[in-house]
């Protein structure tokens, strides 16, 4: 008799714990999805300031080399 109490409440103890662990899931899910989209912006930020260095380069070669002439 004993032995069969206790089987049963085990098992009802792991349903407990299942359906708790299946809930943590569902809240985490939510969470994932803004992680991916804020890593985007900060290498987007990055990518544009090394482009605008080689133009201006050449440009303040060339004003130098007209006021020379």
């Amino acid at each position: 008799m004993n032995c069969k109490f206790f089987l049963i409440l085990f098992s009802i103890l792991l349903i407990i714990a299942g359906s708790l662990g299946k809930n943590n899931d569902h809240h985490k899910h939510p969470k994932h999805p803004p992680h991916p989209s804020k890593r985007p912006h900060p290498t987007r930020k990055h990518r544009p300031t090394f482009k605008p260095f080689p133009s201006p380069k050449p440009k303040a070669l060339n004003v130098e080399c007209g006021d020379d002439e």
